[in-house]
C-alpha cells in the first residue's frame, strides 16, 4: 500500500474566530462524552480499529468532490472544518478538511453498509464517491487515493428508514481487492450487553477519519433489538460509521446521536457531555441484523445470506477464489463478477446457475430496481439497467414496465365511503413504491380516498400480508399524516394493521403499504360510528340570551331589534344546514377488487 502525500484542497482558507453565521444544517449526532477519544488513524493503538480503518471504511463524498485529474492521486476538495462550522479558537481538528458527507463500512466485496437517510434513492447513491483511505498515515500526512480506492454506487442492494431503524445497503460498482477486505459482521440476533465496550471509525464532520474507543452501551433495546443506545463520541459525516464490539465484529451502523455543537459567544465549540451519558442524549446504532434480515429479503446471495458453498462471492481475479476454482464476469458488465465452480452439465451447479464455458455461471432475470428494469442475477446482483419505466408505462412491477393501477398513486385514489364493511383486492402489477408513512412502508401501496357527510371514527383494520396503514388529510404531502400502524398489537403473532382515525366531514387518505417489497391480496376490515362532536360553545336554551350577542335558538328574534351587545345585529352568521350531504365522486375504479359490501351485503357506492 502506497503511503504517499494527498493533499485535500481547501476552498476556504482560514477564518477569525469574531462574527460566524451558525453552523450550517446537519445530523444531530455532534457530542463527545467526558475526554475527547478521537485518534487519528496514524496514532491509535488498537490494531484491530486500525485493520477496519485500512481494509473497510469508506467515506462517502460527493463525487464533484473528488478531482481525478492525476489519477494516481486524486484530490478531495473541501472546507476547513473551523471555518464550515464557525469553530472557536482552539477547538480540535478545525485546520482539517471536510468533504464527506457521510461514512460506510464495506461487509461484503461488493457492498457498503451506511445509513439510510444518507442514501435516499438511486439517484442519490449514485452522486456519491465511495472512497478509501481518507486518513491520516502521519502527522500532517494523508494517505493517497488512486483510481483503485474509489467506487460508486451500481445500485441500493436494501434500504430501511422506520423508526430507529436506519440503514442502505449499497452495490459498488465493481468488487474490491486487497488489501480491502469486508469487515466481519456478527451474526447472532442477540442484544448487546449494557455496560459492554463499543468502538466507532468514521468521518466526523466530513474530515478524514477518526478511531473512537472507550463508548459504552447504554440501553440494548429489548425485546425489539433495532437500534441500542451508546455513548460515542461522534459528529455529522459520521452517519452510517461503523460500530464495532471489542472483539472487531461489526455490530451495527450509527443512525442518530445527541445535540450539535454549542454557541459560545460568537463562535462554537463542541457539545460535551458527562462520561455516562443517558438514554435521550447517547447515541443510535442499528443492529446489523437489521440490515441483514433486509439484505438477505431482497434476495441478496453470499456470505451474510448464508451462501455456503462460495458460488456468488464476488472476485476481483481467480486468487481470489477457492483453488480450482475461476473468476467469471457477466457478458452484460464485466465489473459483475463471481466465483465459478467447474462443471461439465448445469446439474452440477446450484439450481439457480447454469453450466456455461465449463463454468456456473448465476442466471439472469429481469427484476425492478427502484421504478426501473434491471438485468439482476440469482446472487441479487443488479447487473445493468434496462429501461427506467415513464410515460404510458410509468410503474415497474414483475421486471416489466406497466400501467398504473387505479390506486397506484395520489393522483388517481380509490373512492371509499365511510361505511362500515369489508373490501378486498390486491396489491400486484402496476403498484409500485412511491410513499412512506412515520411508522414504515418499503413496499408497493394503494392509495384510498375516504369521505364522509357527517362527523364520524373510522377504525380500519388490514390483513393479507406484512402491511403497514397510515392516513394523511394531503394526499401528496407527509408532514399531514394523522395516525399510523404496522404490527397490530391488538392481534399478536400477526403482520396486519389497524388503526383509528376522526372524520369530521370532506375527505381522508389512507395508504395501505407493505412493510416491505411483498404485497399481494388483502382485506380491509372498516368499523365506522358516528362522531358526537361537543357543542361549539352554543349555550343552553334557557330563553335568556347569552352574553355572545347571539339570540337564544328560540326561532323567534329578539323583540328589540337590535343584538343584545348594543351593535347591529350579527348578520355574519351562517345559514342553518340544509341536510344535504356533498355528494361522492363516482369511480371507474379496475382496482382488482373482488367484493365491496356493507353490513347489510349492499354493494358500496363508488367501487
Amino acid at each position: 500500500m502506497r503511503r504517499l502525500l494527498r493533499w485535500h484542497l481547501v476552498l476556504v482558507l482560514s477564518a477569525a474566530c469574531g462574527d460566524v453565521a451558525a453552523p450550517t444544517a446537519r445530523s444531530d449526532h455532534s457530542v463527545v462524552y467526558g475526554a475527547d477519544d478521537r485518534r487519528e488513524y496514524f496514532e491509535h493503538p488498537d490494531e484491530i480499529l486500525r485493520a477496519r480503518t485500512l481494509e473497510s471504511t469508506v467515506a462517502l463524498i460527493q463525487s464533484n468532490r473528488v478531482d481525478a485529474t492525476d489519477p494516481a492521486n486524486q484530490v478531495i476538495l473541501g472546507t476547513e472544518l473551523g471555518v464550515s462550522q464557525g469553530l472557536c479558537t482552539g477547538e480540535p481538528y478545525a485546520e482539517q478538511i471536510g468533504a464527506a458527507s457521510c461514512s460506510g463500512t464495506l461487509v461484503d466485496w461488493d457492498l457498503v453498509l451506511t445509513a439510510g437517510h444518507c442514501v435516499t434513492d438511486l439517484a442519490d447513491c449514485q452522486s456519491y464517491a465511495y472512497v478509501f483511505d481518507d486518513y491520516y498515515v502521519a502527522p500532517g500526512q494523508l494517505a493517497q487515493v488512486g483510481a483503485e480506492d474509489v467506487f460508486f454506487c451500481r445500485a441500493i442492494a436494501a434500504r430501511l428508514r422506520v423508526g430507529t431503524v436506519d440503514y442502505a445497503l449499497v452495490q459498488l460498482d465493481r468488487p474490491a481487492a486487497p488489501p480491502r477486505r469486508p469487515a466481519p459482521v456478527r451474526q447472532v440476533d442477540l442484544p448487546l450487553t449494557v455496560g459492554s465496550s463499543v468502538a466507532v471509525v468514521g468521518f466526523p464532520d466530513g474530515i478524514p477519519a477518526k478511531l473512537a474507543a472507550n463508548g459504552v452501551v447504554i440501553d440494548d433495546d429489548q425485546p425489539a433489538l433495532q437500534a441500542f443506545v451508546a455513548t460515542l463520541d461522534t459528529f455529522a459525516g459520521n452517519s452510517g460509521s461503523g460500530v464495532y464490539d471489542p472483539t472487531g465484529l461489526l455490530v451495527g451502523n450509527l443512525a442518530t446521536g445527541a445535540a450539535d455543537y454549542v454557541r459560545r459567544g460568537n463562535c462554537y465549540v463542541v457539545n460535551r457531555l458527562p462520561e455516562g451519558g443517558d438514554q435521550g442524549d447517547a447515541e443510535g446504532v442499528v443492529y446489523v441484523g437489521r440490515a441483514l434480515e433486509g439484505l438477505c429479503a431482497a434476495g441478496w446471495r453470499g456470505v451474510l445470506c448464508g451462501d455456503a458453498d462460495g458460488t456468488c462471492s464476488p472476485c476481483a481475479g481467480d486468487e481470489a477464489c477457492p483453488s480450482g476454482w475461476t473468476c467469471r464476469a457477466s457478458s452484460a458488465d464485466p465489473a459483475v463478477t463471481w466465483c465459478a465452480a467447474p462443471c461439465a452439465t448445469d446439474a452440477e451447479c446450484p439450481a439457480d446457475h447454469a453450466c456455461v464455458n465449463l463454468a456456473c455461471e448465476p442466471r439472469e432475470a429481469l427484476s425492478c430496481v427502484g421504478n426501473s428494469v434491471w438485468s439482476q442475477n440469482a446472487c441479487g446482483r443488479s447487473v445493468a439497467e434496462v429501461e427506467a419505466c415513464s410515460g404510458a408505462l410509468p410503474v415497474c412491477s414483475g421486471g416489466a414496465c406497466v400501467a398504473g393501477a387505479p390506486g397506484n398513486a395520489c393522483a388517481d385514489p380509490l373512492d371509499l365511503p365511510a361505511v362500515s364493511g369489508v373490501v378486498t383486492g390486491n396489491v400486484g402489477a402496476g403498484f409500485t413504491n412511491a410513499y412512506q408513512g412515520e411508522c414504515g412502508g418499503n413496499g408497493p401501496e394503494i392509495v384510498y380516498r375516504l369521505t364522509s357527510d357527517h362527523p364520524v371514527t373510522v377504525t380500519v383494520t388490514a390483513s393479507g400480508y406484512d402491511t403497514v396503514l397510515y392516513a394523511r388529510s394531503t394526499c401528496d404531502d407527509a408532514t399531514t399524516e394523522v395516525a399510523c400502524n404496522d404490527d397490530d398489537e391488538t392481534n399478536p403473532g400477526t403482520r396486519g394493521s389497524r388503526l383509528q382515525v376522526e372524520l369530521t366531514t370532506g375527505e381522508l387518505f389512507l395508504f395501505l403499504d407493505a412493510f416491505r417489497a411483498r404485497a399481494g391480496n388483502y382485506t380491509l376490515t372498516l368499523e365506522v360510528e358516528d362522531l358526537a362532536l361537543p357543542d361549539a360553545g352554543v349555550e343552553p336554551d334557557t330563553g335568556i340570551a347569552p352574553d355572545t350577542g347571539v339570540a337564544p335558538d328560540t326561532g323567534v328574534s329578539p323583540d328589540t331589534g337590535v343584538a343584545p351587545d348594543g351593535g347591529e345585529a350579527d348578520a355574519g352568521v351562517a345559514a342553518p344546514d340544509s341536510g344535504a350531504p356533498p355528494a361522492l365522486a363516482p369511480s371507474s375504479s379496475g382496482c382488482g377488487c373482488t367484493a365491496a359490501t356493507d353490513e347489510a351485503g349492499a354493494a358500496w357506492p363508488g367501487l
